[in-house]
């Protein structure tokens, strides 16, 4: 999670869930983090996974929608 210091109060409701999971990360990003396009690619220079998923905060995704991704990437195992 990047904070892009956005006016809404996405940074209030993740606070808990940072605090209660460790594999959810908060990253304040700095003064030149103001838009989201900076955000994700601050999020993703930081990442250490195999497999990034991105989103935004004001989207709705389905359940599973997760799982779904990572159930195709490890059947098909796509080469980027």
């Amino acid at each position: 999670m990047v904070d892009d210091h956005s006016t809404d109060s996405t940074l209030s409701v993740i606070k808990p869930y940072v605090q209660q999971n460790s594999y959810i990360r908060l990253i304040h990003g700095n003064e030149s983090v103001r838009n989201k396009k900076t955000a994700i690619q601050t999020a993703i220079d930081q990442a250490g996974g195999e497999l990034i998923l991105t989103t935004d905060a004001d989207c709705r995704i389905p359940s599973r929608w997760a799982e779904t991704y990572v159930s195709y990437y490890k059947k098909y195992l796509p080469q980027l």
